[in-house]
C-alpha cells in the first residue's frame, strides 16, 4: 500500500474516517489492488484505471459497486497519464454507456458524466481529441428534465467545447454544433415551463462558449436561434436569444485584436437575418430585445478600421437596421419606446466613433418622420436619439475634419439637416408650456443644443433667427417672437466655432440691449430696463462657448488693432455683472491650448497660443487690476458670492499665466510684489492700503507657476507675513489674518513648485528647508483662516525632507536633524487632529501619517513612539484624546515595524486610561482598543485582555455600545472561550453569550441559518465583520474607514453621561 498513487491514499484515508461512499471506493481499490499484484504489475495509477474501466464492463456488476468504481475511475483519470487514457478511451466509453442503460439513477449519470469530463479532459491535455463514442452521450443528456444531471452534462460539454476551440478540433466543435442546432430546432410549443423547451437548454450552452466558437459554426447557431419565433412565438426563450446576441456583440475589443475581426465576420453574416425577421408587437418585451441585439449587431459593423473592406451592400444593411429601429418610434408601448430609443442611442454614437459619416448623412432625412404631430406621443424618447445623430457628426467634426475642410463639411452636413433643425424649431415654438415644463421640454433643448454643437450656431441661426431687438419687449409673447429662448440653448452648446461670429453678431446687440437699458431707467420703466439687463446678460453669458476651442481666436482678436481684445478687457475692468463671464471666457481659451481636447483644438493651439502669448502684455496687467476692482465691489456682497467670482478669476489669471512667457510672469509678479509692499507698508493708507489683500491673493496665485529665479524673492516677500498678524491693530485684524493666508499659500506654491519637488533641477533646496524654522516661529500667530494652509505647508515640507533625507539617511547626524523637526511639529500637528473644522483635522492627520511612515523608515520607531506619548501626560482632556488618536493612527498603520516589547509597553500605558473619567480620553482610549485587538497577535493579546476588560469599569459604557461590541465580537473569533469566558466580567457575561451565539450562527450553513431563523429571531439582526475573516490578518482597509464602521463613533464631544445610580 505504500507504492499506491496518491488518490489512493486518500481515498482510504476518507473511509477510515468513516466516509459511506469512500468505504464502498476502498473494497474496490482493494480487490484492483489483488489485480495488479498478481499480474506482478507496479500499482500506478494507470493500472487502477485500467481495472476500473475493466470491471465496469462486465455486466451484471450491483449498482453499488458501480458507484464506487465510477468514484475510483473519476480520480484515477486526472492521475494516470494521457496517452494511457487515450489508449483505454473507447473501452472507458462503451463501459460508460453500458452504465447509462440505467437512467433512473441519477447518481450514477451524474458520475458517469463527470468520468467522461475527466477522460476528455485527460485526452485534449495528451495532444488528441475524444471520439464521438465520448461525445454522443454527454450532448444526449443536455436537454434532461433533472436538473442536476443538466447541469453536469452543460459543464462537461462546456469544457469539451473550451478545449476543442483551444485546440482546433473542428470535428468536436461541428459535432457539438450540429447537435445544438437540432435542439434548437426542436421547438415544443406546448411547453410553458421554460425548462422544458430544449432550445433553453441550448441557449445556455451557447452564451457559454459563444466566445470561442469560429465564425461559421456561431453562424450556424445564431441563424437556427433566429428561426425560434417562427417555431415558438414570441416566447421567453426567443428574448433570451437576443439577449445573449446583445451580450455578444456588445464586448469590447482592440481593433487590432483577431476577435474583433471574427465579431464583424460574424455580424455582418447575421445581420441580413435580423434585418429581415418579422417583429410583432405580441411581446413587449420580446419588441425591446429584439432592437437592441439589431443595434448591437449593426454597431459592430460601424468600426473605423471595418469600413474601408465592408462590402456596398453591408451599407444598405446598415441603412436597413437603422429604418427597422426608428421604425419602432411609431409604436405607443413604453417599453418599446424605451427599447427602441436606447438601440439607437448605442447604434448612433457607434457610428459617431468609428466614423461612419456615410450611414450618419442618412438618418436626418429617417428622423424626419418621427417630428411629425402623429410621434408626438414618442418625442420624449425620440429627440434623445436626434440628439445623439447630432453629437456624432459633431465628434467626426471635431475629430476627422482639418481646418481648411471645416466650412465645407459643416455646410454639406447642414444642408442635409436643414429640414430637420427647422422642425425642432418649429416643434419648440409650438409647445405648450405643460409640455416643455415635464414632457420633452428638456430633450428638446438638448436637441438643439445638439445641433448647434454639430454645424455651429451661424448656421442654426439661419433656421432660427433672433429677433430680440425688433419685437416689443412688453409683449405677452416676447419669448416666442424674439426666440430669446435660443439664448439659452446656444449657452450650454456652443464649442469649436467662430469667434469672429460672436464679434458680428453678438457684440453689436450687446450693445444695444445696454443703451436700450439705460433708456428704460431714464423713461422711469424700471422693470423694462431690468429685463434688458437680463437679456444682456444672457447675450455674453455665450462668449465662454465661443472662446472654447475656438477656430479663429488668433484673426479675431488681433483683427482691427485688437478691437474685440479691447472690448473684453474694457468689460473686465468697467461692467462688474458681465466680469464673470470673460474670466470664464479666457479660462476656456487658455485650458484649450495647454490640453488641446480635439484634433480641431490641435490645429490651432500654436496660432492661438501666439495670439494670447502676444497679448498677454496688455491683457494679464489688466486682469490684476480687474480683480482689485472686483475685491472691492465684493466688500458688501454675500460671501458665497464672492467666493466663486474669486475662485473664478484667480482661475482665469492661473490658466492664462501657464500659457505666458515666463520672464513676463516673472517682472508681473515683481511690479505686484512692489504694490504689496508698498500696501502693507506703514506709510500705506486709504485705498492704496485697501489693495494689500487683492494684490498678495494675485502674487500667491501666480507663485507655482514662476521661473526658477523668481522662488527666491517670493520667499523673501512672503515669509515675514507667516507672523505679521500678530503686529497689526484690531481693525487691520481681519486683512492681517488674510495676508497670513495668502502668504502660507504662496509658500505652498514654492514647496510645490515643480523645481523644487524634482532634485537637482536647479531650486536652492537648503535656502527652503530652513523655512522650518519660520514655520517654528510662526505657530503661535496663526490664525485659524490660516490653519489648512500652514497644515498644508507642513506636509509638503515633510514630504520634501524625506526627499531629501533618503538619499543622505546614512551620513552621521541626518536622523538627528530630523528628529528635532519632528519635536518642532509633531505637538502642533497632534493639537489640530480633534480640530473642529474637518480639512485641518484631515490636514493634520495626513502631516502625521507622513511624519511618521518617514521616521518609522528611518528606525526612529522608538523615538516617534515616545514623542507621541508625552501628549498623554498633558493637563487637557484634548491633549490626551489627540495623543491616544494619533497612536491609535501609528498603531494601525505601522504595528509591522514597531518591535513587540514596543507595542506592549505602548498599549499597557494608554490601555490605563481607560480608567480615565473624562468621556473624551475614555472614548479615544477605546478606539485605540480596537486597533490593538485587530493588529495583536492572539498570543500576546490574551496578556493584554485583563486591560482591555476595564473598558466595562467606566460610568460611560452606555454611550459607545456598538464600539464596545466590534470589540468583543474580534475578542470572541480570536481567543478561546474558556479564557475569555474566565476574564470576562459578569455583570457583562449576557453580551459576551449573545456575541459567541451570533458567531457560532453565522459559522452555520446558510440553509442551516434559514431554518433556525424563526427560533432565533429574537436575538437580534446579525452584525457582520467587515474588517478581516482570518484570525492574523492585519487590517487592510484605511484608518478612517477602520474607526467609522461602529454607528455610534462619529460624535467624539458629546457631553459625558450622568453616572447611573447604583442598585
Amino acid at each position: 500500500m505504500d507504492n499506491d498513487p496518491p488518490f489512493v491514499k486518500e481515498i482510504d484515508a476518507k473511509a477510515a474516517k468513516g466516509d459511506e461512499a469512500c468505504k464502498a471506493a476502498a473494497i474496490c481499490l482493494q480487490v484492483l489492488r489483488s489485480v495488479i499484484c498478481s499480474n506482478l504489475a507496479k500499482p500506478s495509477a494507470t493500472a487502477y484505471f485500467a481495472g476500473a474501466v475493466a470491471a465496469l464492463q462486465k455486466p451484471g456488476t450491483p449498482v453499488a459497486t458501480v458507484s464506487a468504481l465510477l468514484l475510483v475511475l473519476r480520480k484515477a483519470i486526472p492521475a494516470a497519464s494521457p496517452a494511457a487514457v487515450s489508449a483505454r478511451l473507447n473501452d472507458l466509453a462503451l463501459a460508460i454507456t453500458g452504465v447509462l442503460r440505467n437512467p433512473d439513477d441519477e447518481g450514477l449519470i451524474k458520475q458517469s458524466l463527470s468520468s467522461l469530463m475527466a477522460a476528455a479532459d485527460a485526452v485534449y491535455g495528451g495532444g488528441g481529441r475524444p471520439n464521438r463514442k465520448v461525445l454522443k452521450p454527454v450532448f444526449a443528456f443536455l436537454g434532461d428534465q433533472r436538473s442536476g444531471i443538466r447541469h453536469q452534462a452543460e459543464l462537461t460539454a462546456m469544457m469539451i467545447i473550451k478545449k476543442a476551440a483551444a485546440g482546433g478540433d473542428q470535428q468536436s466543435l461541428d459535432f457539438a454544433t450540429q447537435h445544438l442546432v437540432q435542439m434548437i430546432a426542436c421547438g415544443r410549443t406546448n411547453k410553458k415551463d421554460v425548462d422544458e423547451v430544449p432550445a433553453k437548454h441550448a441557449l445556455t450552452l451557447v452564451r457559454a462558449c459563444g466566445p470561442v466558437l469560429p465564425v461559421a459554426n456561431l453562424v450556424a447557431l445564431i441563424e437556427e436561434l433566429l428561426k425560434l419565433p417562427g417555431l415558438i412565438g414570441q416566447h421567453p426563450v426567443c428574448i433570451e436569444a437576443f439577449d445573449f446576441l446583445e451580450e455578444h456583440f456588445g464586448t469590447e475589443f482592440a481593433p487590432e485584436d483577431a476577435a474583433y475581426a471574427a465579431r464583424a465576420e460574424l455580424a455582418a453574416k447575421i445581420l441580413p437575418a435580423l434585418v429581415t425577421a418579422p417583429v410583432t408587437m405580441l411581446n413587449v418585451n420580446f419588441v425591446a430585445a429584439f432592437a437592441k441585439a439589431l443595434a448591437k449587431c449593426a454597431a459592430v459593423l460601424c468600426g473605423e478600421r471595418l469600413l474601408p473592406s465592408l462590402p456596398s451592400e453591408v451599407a444598405v444593411l446598415k441603412l436597413s437596421a437603422a429604418k427597422k429601429l426608428l421604425g419602432l418610434f411609431a409604436e405607443h408601448d413604453p417599453t418599446v419606446l424605451k427599447g427602441a430609443r436606447n438601440a439607437c442611442l448605442d447604434y448612433f454614437t457607434a457610428a459617431g466613433a468609428g466614423g461612419d459619416l456615410a450611414m450618419l448623412d442618412e438618418l436626418p432625412e429617417l428622423c424626419k418622420p418621427l417630428l411629425g404631430h402623429q410621434s408626438k406621443g414618442a418625442w420624449r424618447h425620440v429627440l434623445p436619439v436626434v440628439t445623439s445623430v447630432f453629437i456624432s457628426l459633431s465628434e467626426i467634426r471635431a475629430a476627422r475634419v482639418g481646418l481648411p475642410e471645416i466650412q465645407a463639411w459643416t455646410e454639406s452636413r447642414f444642408s442635409r439637416s436643414r429640414v430637420l433643425v427647422e422642425m425642432l424649431v418649429s416643434a419648440r415654438e409650438k409647445a405648450r408650456g405643460g409640455e416643455l415644463a415635464s414632457v420633452f421640454g428638456d430633450q428638446l433643448v438638448e436637441c438643439l443644443g445638439g445641433a448647434v454643437t454639430a454645424f455651429g450656431p451661424e448656421r442654426v441661426l439661419q433656421v432660427a433667427d433672433l429677433h430680440i431687438l425688433d419685437r416689443p419687449l412688453t409683449s405677452l409673447t416676447y419669448e416666442h417672437d424674439s426666440r430669446s429662448w435660443m439664448l439659452l440653448v446656444l449657452q450650454t452648446s456652443c464649442r469649436y466655432t467662430f469667434l469672429s461670429y460672436f464679434a458680428a453678431k453678438f457684440l453689436p446687440m450687446a450693445t444695444a440691449l445696454k443703451a436700450r437699458a439705460a433708456e428704460a431707467e431714464k423713461a422711469g420703466q424700471g422693470i423694462v430696463g431690468k429685463k434688458y439687463l437680463t437679456l444682456l446678460e444672457q447675450v455674453w453669458s455665450l462668449l465662454p462657448g465661443f472662446f472654447d476651442e475656438a477656430l479663429d481666436l488668433s484673426t479675431t482678436l488681433m483683427a482691427e488693432g485688437g478691437k474685440v481684445a479691447k472690448q473684453l478687457v474694457s468689460v473686465l475692468n468697467n461692467e462688474p455683472e458681465l466680469r464673470d463671464y470673460v474670466w470664464a471666457a479666457f479660462s476656456k481659451a487658455c485650458d484649450g491650448i495647454r490640453e488641446p481636447p480635439s484634433e480641431l483644438a490641435k490645429a490651432v493651439q500654436e496660432s492661438n497660443r501666439s495670439c494670447l502669448q502676444t497679448l498677454s502684455g496688455r491683457i494679464l496687467p489688466e486682469m490684476f487690476n480687474a480683480y482689485c476692482k472686483g475685491h472691492a465691489e465684493g466688500q458688501e456682497q454675500d460671501a458665497s458670492r464672492v467666493g466663486y467670482k474669486k475662485s473664478l478669476a484667480l482661475g482665469a489669471v492661473q490658466s492664462y499665466v501657464r500659457i505666458s512667457d515666463g520672464q513676463l510672469v516673472g517682472g508681473l509678479f515683481k511690479k505686484l510684489v512692489a504694490r504689496l509692499l508698498k500696501a502693507v507698508s506703514d506709510q500705506s493708507e486709504g485705498d492704496e492700503k485697501s489693495l494689500a489683500l487683492p494684490l498678495a491673493e494675485l502674487s500667491s496665485a501666480l507663485v507655482p507657476h514662476l521661473l526658477p529665479e523668481f522662488l527666491e524673492l517670493a520667499l523673501k516677500v512672503f515669509s515675514p507675513m507667516l507672523s505679521g498678524a500678530a503686529a497689526a491693530s484690531e481693525e487691520d485684524k481681519a486683512v492681517a489674518n488674510s495676508l497670513q493666508k495668502a502668504a502660507y499659500r504662496a509658500v505652498l506654491g514654492v514647496l510645490q513648485h515643480p523645481t523644487v519637488q524634482e532634485p537637482g533641477a536647479g531650486a536652492d533646496t537648503s535656502r527652503i528647508l530652513g523655512l522650518w524654522t519660520t514655520l517654528q516661529e510662526s505657530r503661535q500667530t496663526c490664525c485659524p483662516a490660516a490653519l489648512k494652509a500652514r497644515l498644508a505647508c507642513t506636509d509638503t515640507m515633510l514630504k520634501l525632507t524625506e526627499k531629501q533625507m533618503i538619499p543622505r539617511a546614512s551620513e552621521p547626524g541626518v536622523k538627528q536633524e530630523y528628529l528635532k523637526i519632528l519635536q518642532a511639529i509633531l505637538p502642533e500637528i497632534m493639537f489640530h487632529i480633534r480640530d473642529q473644522s474637518t480639512a485641518v483635522r484631515e490636514a493634520a492627520r495626513e502631516c502625521l501619517h507622513v511624519a511618521a511612515t518617514t521616521a518609522l523608515n528611518q528606525e526612529l520607531q522608538t523615538e516617534i513612539v515616545t514623542l507621541i506619548s508625552a501628549g498623554l501626560a498633558g493637563l487637557t482632556r484634548h491633549s490626551k484624546a489627540s495623543a491616544v488618536d494619533a497612536l491609535s493612527r501609528v498603531l494601525y498603520e505601522h504595528s509591522s515595524k514597531l518591535s513587540d516589547d514596543l507595542q506592549d509597553r505602548l498599549i499597557t500605558v494608554v490601555l490605563m486610561l481607560l480608567q480615565d473619567t473624562d468621556a473624551q480620553v475614555w472614548r479615544s482610549v477605546l478606539k485605540f482598543s480596537k486597533v490593538v485587538v485587530y493588529v495583536v497577535p492572539k498570543l500576546r493579546l490574551t496578556k493584554l485582555l485583563p486591560h482591555l476588560l476595564k473598558m466595562f469599569d467606566s460610568r460611560h459604557v452606555a454611550t459607545a455600545k456598538m464600539l464596545m461590541r466590534s470589540i468583543v465580537e474580534r475578542l470572541v473569533k480570536v481567543l478561546p472561550t474558556d479564557v475569555l469566558a474566565e476574564a470576562f466580567p459578569d455583570k457583562h457575561s449576557p453580551l459576551l453569550n449573545y456575541v459567541q451565539k451570533l458567531m457560532v450562527r453565522n459559522a452555520r450553513p446558510q440553509s442551516t441559518r434559514a431554518v433556525k431563523k424563526e427560533e432565533e429571531e429574537g436575538d437580534g439582526k446579525e452584525g457582520k465583520d467587515v474588517e478581516m475573516d482570518d484570525d492574523d490578518a492585519r487590517p487592510k482597509e484605511s484608518f478612517e474607514k477602520f474607526q467609522n464602521n461602529d454607528d455610534d463613533d462619529d460624535d467624539d464631544d458629546r457631553p459625558a453621561a450622568k453616572p447611573v445610580a447604583k442598585e
